[in-house]
């Protein structure tokens, strides 16, 4: 049933509009042998995209976090323009800044108050969704605070987009394998989990 599957989702990647390296990449996910030099080629590609479209031309952490801060404005912009795109924006833009901020400038300053705000503002976004007594939402608790300013310092310690380029570019092809081992396995979870659904 498993082969079935797989290449039923192979056979619909080949005939959506991937190509080439997006093929192999699509391969490498559900299993299928592929060159680790591909892999970590096509990785490294995509991640240079990244920077280059969030860094301009400058390695200035102000003239990032400027570009950062002219995209979202623009983009809400666009959202609030456009409603039939049904651009999400349940976010609020500090939020997002302070998110590509983390993953895209790797100078990024965690104790200036662009990163304070963004972590009360995401924190008072939960308890809106959460509808929570509008007596409570008044300043954020102290240990939400810490405990969300704990985990984003650790995104931009450990996983932003140097880091992650740094990583894909040391990984040896045995590294590689066990990462294919592990997305195999969690697509064997996601499938038993959304079955039927």
């Amino acid at each position: 049933m498993k082969v079935i599957q797989r290449a039923l989702l192979v056979d619909e990647a080949l005939r959506s509009s991937y190509r080439g390296s997006k093929i192999l990449m699509i391969l490498w996910l559900f299993g299928y042998d592929v060159l680790p030099a591909s892999i970590r080629a096509h990785l490294l590609s995509g991640l240079s995209k990244i920077v280059r479209l969030t860094r301009r031309r400058s390695e200035d952490s102000e003239a990032i976090e400027e570009h950062i801060y002219d995209l979202i404005e623009k983009y809400y912009q666009l959202a609030s323009k456009y409603p039939q795109l049904k651009l999400r924006q349940d976010k609020p833009p500090s939020v997002i800044e302070m998110i590509l901020n983390i993953f895209a400038n790797p100078a990024y300053d965690l104790s200036d108050t662009p990163f304070q705000e963004g972590i009360a503002d995401s924190i008072q976004g939960k308890r809106d969704a959460s509808s929570v007594p509008t007596s409570t939402k008044i300043v954020p608790e102290t240990e939400p605070m810490r405990n969300a300013e704990m985990m984003w310092r650790f995104v931009h310690e450990h996983f932003s987009l140097s880091h992650m380029q740094d990583a894909v570019a040391k990984a040896t092809d045995q590294k590689l394998r066990e990462v294919q081992k592990d997305v195999a396995t969690l697509f064997a979870f996601l499938g038993q989990q959304f079955s039927g659904k």
